[in-house]
Order: C-alpha cells, then sequence, then structure tokens
C-alpha cells in the first residue's frame, strides 16, 4: 500500500474511531509501515504529572514508559514544538539511553514531530519512528510524519475532553471523556457525577432515550475508573432473544446442549477486571 493510500485510510479512521488507545494503536502501526521503520511510538503530554508518556507503543517490552519535558528528544520536541530528524541518535547530546538500556533495544536514527493540530496550536505530545530499515529518514518522512501528526492532533482535540485550563497543553490521561461535547453547567454536572461513579466499585444506572449517549458515558466511566485497564465489554438484550440471554451473560460448558462443541465464556466472564454494559 502506497503512502498517500495508508495517510487516507488513517484519516477516515480517524473520524470514526472512538476508542483514543484503538486510535493511536492503529495510527502507530501505520506509521512504522509506511516509514519503513523498525519501531515507533506516541507520546502524550499528561497535563495531571507535568511529563510524556508512551500512550501507545511498539515496544513489547515495556509496557509504559516516561518521560520529563525538556529531556529526551521525544521531550525536546515536547516542550520546542521544533521537528527533530537524526541520523545518529547515540552521539546527539538531546538523546535519552535511558529507555534503550530499560528495554534492551538499540536506536540509530529518529525522526520526532510533535502532535498538534496547527503550527500556532499548543503541542499535546510526539509521534517518533525509530531505526528506518536500510538507511536514515529523509526530508520526505519529516513532511509525511507532520501530516499524520496533524491529524492526530486534530483527532485529540475531537475525542478528548480538554483541560478546563485552556493555557495548560497536555491532556488529563485519566478523563479522556471521548466524542463527549459541552461545556454547559448540566454537562459539567454530568461530568462531575462521572467522576463520582468512576471512584467507586457501584453498579451504575445509566437512563435515557436512544441515542442520548449511553454508552458514551458508561465508557467514560470505565476509563476514569480503576478498571479503566480492563476490557469494555457491552451487550445489547435488546436484540437478544429470552432463550439466549443467560448463555450470553454467563455462557456454557462443552456439551450443555446439542450442538455445544466446546466451552463459551460469558460477557460476564469476559468482562472480569474491568465493566460490563448492559
Amino acid at each position: 500500500m502506497s503512502r498517500l493510500s495508508l495517510l487516507v485510510d488513517l484519516a477516515a479512521l480517524l473520524t470514526r474511531e472512538v476508542d483514543l488507545d484503538a486510535l493511536l494503536g492503529t495510527a502507530c502501526e501505520r506509521v512504522a509501515e509506511a516509514l519503513d521503520a523498525d519501531r515507533a511510538s506516541i507520546w502524550l503530554v499528561d497535563a495531571e504529572h507535568g511529563d510524556l508518556v508512551t500512550r501507545v507503543a511498539l515496544l513489547p517490552e515495556v509496557p509504559q514508559l516516561r518521560q520529563a519535558l525538556g529531556k529526551g528528544l521525544a521531550g525536546y520536541v515536547a516542550e520546542t514544538g521544533e521537528i527533530v530528524r537524526v541520523d545518529d541518535a547515540q552521539n546527539d547530546p538531546r538523546f535519552d539511553p535511558s529507555a534503550d538500556r530499560e528495554t534492551g533495544y538499540s536506536t540509530r536514527n529518529m525522526l520526532v514531530v510533535p502532535i498538534r493540530r496547527s503550527p500556532e496550536a499548543p503541542v499535546r505530545g510526539v509521534v517518533q519512528v525509530l531505526n528506518k530499515h536500510g538507511g536514515h529518514f529523509e526530508a520526505e518522512d519529516e513532511r509525511y510524519l507532520y501530516a499524520l501528526a496533524t491529524q492526530l492532533g486534530r483527532a485529540l482535540e475531537l475525542t478528548t475532553l480538554r483541560p478546563a485550563k485552556q493555557s495548560d497543553p497536555g491532556l488529563t490521561l485519566r478523563g479522556p471523556f471521548n466524542h463527549i461535547v459541552g461545556l454547559s453547567d448540566p454537562m459539567k454536572r454530568v461530568y462531575e457525577r462521572i467522576g463520582r461513579a468512576a471512584g467507586t466499585e457501584a453498579s451504575v444506572l445509566l437512563r435515557g432515550e436512544t441515542g442520548t449517549g449511553k454508552t458514551l458515558l458508561a465508557r467514560a466511566v470505565h476509563v476514569n475508573s480503576a478498571r479503566q485497564t480492563g476490557p469494555f465489554i457491552v451487550v445489547d438484550c435488546t436484540t437478544l432473544p429470552s432463550q439466549l440471554v443467560e448463555s450470553e451473560l454467563f455462557g456454557h460448558e462443552r456439551g450443555a446442549f446439542t450442538g455445544a462443541d466446546r466451552r463459551v465464556p460469558g460477557k460476564v466472564e469476559l468482562a472480569r477486571g474491568g465493566t460490563l454494559l448492559l
């Protein structure tokens, strides 16, 4: 697939993907493929802690890394908003080798671009690619990654509720209310209730007509709770025949009925450690 096709494909994805981690994960994979890079990672500015955190990375050795603003090439780009292309990372004074030491990886060359919706907008994070196969990153790679990072910046503006303090360039990573729009007093009360509900282990009842956003609110409770790293399972009970509800929710064992040739876990079991929305 050509670079242009990948960029168009990703642009379409960014307009419809609701889950922030899924969106960034797909973007990370696509950019590594498009730039023929060994690895890619996306760091977001964490406004709550005042540093950078890997929201998603093709780094199987370590689930999450943190970097102080201004430290390392990612921190430098996040702080200055400059694009950095380095042919010899190990000899660049801005390079921080701690991630390599932690992962056992060896970084040769890098391309790091700020994530923001426009040149005048605050930096929301950075996207970086490492170790181009068979050479160094070129100016064409830089232009391509800049275009993609701009799309990501616009997507973050749309999918994440910004902090009330507009001067703060970061994202409160514990509060991504994806696709929930509104700063009116009633909506502020909704956000407050989401935060209160997320801090408890209580079951939550969401009421409203079809299309009012109950699933989005449920997801917001999930991602702000202690269960945010667990699964988010949705079951539309209105589409289930009454005779299948028990099997769908609680699963069945092999041989439980004719045609049950294997054990099938129910949605309650699949949602263990996470959230089940009925």
